[in-house]
């Protein structure tokens, strides 16, 4: 899923009950897939600007799969086509499809559902350097020779339910030319089921949820590189013949700017940092990912620089911030339930009775603690670090909470007390940094990594591009 390619082919546009047609498959990173199918026709000019004409201001609806076959007739299945653009000429028809949301190659089905595999292959940009493993060379010299002696494979395996295990493999690769030897190791995830899943759950609730961890341990954007499917294990033994292999393609922005060459000692926790606990925290990591995934969904956007002002950063980290509390160890109301409920009933009850459904509905959120309240509460939980944090912002959640309504209510009272510029920049730094810790320690990881973010954000230089003008 990291570099463009072209597979020319025939395919079945109109059904598989019609005939196969020449096409050309592109993809790019990037941009993900389009098809382009040409059919040769025999007619008159008069005839296809006849037909081009009735077909003007038509869209013709497109099988939500087709099947293709490439130049060495594998079978390739795209999954949710769109529309064509349609072009007609005296000798040709061309058919365009731009918004294919995804492929597998040396596969045919007819649903998503239906491609289901057993196993599955992730390459991920930034975990050979995660891992960090070293070659430990051993050299002999022998009648004028040199002999070395290396581990030219590892596999670790971690449980991640009772029906999913995680290997991640690793191999010594041999680059040798008559003038230079290399040596050195990649590593790849492998995902291996009881039974066969559906290959869009394999892919996004197992390859992408170790996607975020990664991101979360290497303080980096990571990528899947490559994915592939198989029908069973290649790894079981006397298993006869090799398995089949599936390519998934689908569209992968942001990879071609991916960093592959950050070391291990300037990620926030490398695998040497954390192996002991590691199947621990991937046991934690997969279940606690469902109950914050709003959380890792809005943390991501920004970690993931889908968004690039500030104030949309700012107030993404504030709600992420928001419903962490929410869905953790704190509690979101100020009084009891019950408590609270008895309150409000004496209160409605002594208001005339043509305002009590009114105040009712005004007060049905009254027992929510306010974002202030929250941050305050997640702010004690992690003193130490918040004071690295939040240093020169004074009463930091009050700030937060100001700025936040100033950014989606407005008034003039919030413009005057809301962060701006220098100010905000800062903030928000700092809520993305505590979002970062309270994930880590939600994986039971302290110590080193989160000194690391604590240095990182001590160091950071705050500018402003222009000055603030603003009062």
């Amino acid at each position: 899923m990291n570099k463009p390619r072209t597979i020319e082919g025939q395919w079945w546009i109109h059904g598989d009950d019609k005939p196969a047609h020449f096409g050309i498959l592109s993809f790019d990173p990037e941009g993900g897939l389009k098809l382009t199918v040409k059919i040769p026709q025999s007619r008159m000019c008069d005839a296809a600007w006849l037909s081009v004409f009735k077909e003007f201001g038509k869209t013709e609806k497109v099988l939500n799969v087709i099947h293709g076959t490439d130049e060495n007739n594998c079978s390739v299945t795209l999954f949710g086509c769109g529309s064509w653009e349609t072009s007609a000429s005296a000798g040709l028809d061309i058919y365009r499809l731009g918004n294919i949301q995804a492929g597998i190659l040396n596969f045919r089905g007819n649903s998503w559902n239906e491609a289901r595999f057993q196993v599955a292959r992730a390459n991920y940009t930034l975990l050979t350097r995660w891992m960090n493993r070293r070659l430990d060379l051993e050299s002999k010299v022998d009648d004028g020779g040199v002999c070395l002696k290396y581990k030219s494979r590892e596999q670790l395996e971690f449980d991640l339910g009772p029906r999913v295990r995680l290997r991640i493999e690793g191999t010594t690769l041999r680059c040798r030319d008559k003038n230079e030897l290399r040596l050195g190791w990649i590593h790849c995830a492998w995902f291996l089921f009881s039974e066969s899943l559906p290959a869009k759950t394999i892919h996004d609730d197992y390859a992408q949820v170790l996607l975020r961890l990664l991101g979360l341990l290497t303080g980096e954007r990571v990528f899947i590189e490559e994915f592939a499917f198989f029908d069973r294990d290649p790894f079981e033994p006397g298993a006869g013949a090799a398995p089949q292999e599936s390519e998934l393609v689908i569209a992968n922005c942001g990879i071609t700017e991916a960093k592959r060459d950050t070391p291990a000692t300037d990620m926030v926790a490398s695998f040497d940092d954390i192996a002991p606990d590691f199947g621990s925290i991937l046991k934690r990591w997969f279940e606690c990912h469902d109950k914050l995934e709003p959380v890792l969904d809005l943390y991501f956007a920004v970690f993931s620089n889908r968004v690039s002002t500030i104030e949309s950063r700012f107030l993404l980290l504030a709600q992420a911030l928001e419903v962490y509390h929410a869905r953790s160890a704190f509690s979101s109301t100020e009084l009891p339930t019950e408590e609270h409920k008895t309150k409000l009933k004496a209160i409605i009850e002594i208001v005339p009775a043509e305002y009590q459904t009114w105040l009712g509905d005004k007060l049905a959120f009254s027992n929510q603690k306010t974002l202030a309240k929250r941050l305050e509460e997640i702010l004690n939980l992690h003193r130490v670090e918040t004071a690295f944090l939040t240093a020169g912002v004074e009463d930091f959640a009050a700030k937060v909470r100001h700025t936040r309504n100033y950014y989606t209510h407005y008034s003039e009272e919030s413009r005057r007390k809301a962060a701006k510029g220098l100010e905000l920049r800062r903030i928000m730094f700092a809520l993305e940094d505590l979002l970062r810790i309270c994930l880590l320690k939600e994986l039971g990881i302290q110590g080193k990594p989160v000194e690391r973010i604590l240095e990182r954000n001590s160091s950071v230089t705050y500018a402003d591009r222009e000055p603030d003008t603003t009062n």
